[in-house]
């Protein structure tokens, strides 16, 4: 199983585009499972919704394709090695 941690994917953007993202899984915290073919929409570095399927982008969005990735959204790597 692969392991995606997502950070700050839409820092580049315009402001009115946003990004989407295809979660073949998609660990959903709150409830404590697993859902299958779900969209993530992220607008402005925040996740502003969930919605199950698979949702097609706008005309100026990014798509991100991880329909064979396992996704856990909110998760980040902050270790650093000093030596």
């Amino acid at each position: 199983m692969r392991w995606i941690i997502l950070l700050c994917l839409s820092a580049a953007l315009p402001a009115h585009a946003a990004t989407v993202i295809h979660a073949g899984e998609l660990l959903d915290v709150m409830e404590e499972e697993v859902l299958s073919e779900q969209t993530i929409i992220v607008e402005e570095d925040r996740i502003t919704t969930v919605v199950e399927g698979y949702q097609e982008p706008g005309p100026d969005d990014v798509l991100i394709d991880l329909r064979n990735a396992f996704v856990m959204p909110g998760l980040m790597d902050m270790h650093v090695h000093i030596i």
